[in-house]
């Protein structure tokens, strides 16, 4: 399942290493709300704090209650350039 935050996350054309640092979270804590649903997720002050790095893509009851907000599967992470 795909959550509004990963979809605003591809959407951005970030890496999940840089939408971490750029919300100033854990890589870790990052994956868990992008995968995971909801289950497990962050306090309100983070969730706010991720919404408005993405602007208008994602807001904090999609990041807190993501499973209340299906998203098509077809959202898919751009392929990695070769160097």
């Amino acid at each position: 399942m795909t959550t509004p935050l990963k979809a605003a996350r591809i959407k951005k054309g970030w890496s999940m290493t840089k939408a971490a640092r750029e919300c100033r979270v854990d890589k870790g804590q990052f994956y868990r709300l992008e995968t995971t649903a909801g289950v497990g997720g962050c306090s309100p002050e983070v969730a706010d704090r991720i919404a408005k790095v993405f602007g208008n893509l994602v807001t904090r009851d999609q990041i807190l209650f993501s499973a209340d907000y299906p998203m098509p599967d077809e959202v898919e992470e751009p392929e990695a350039k070769a160097s």
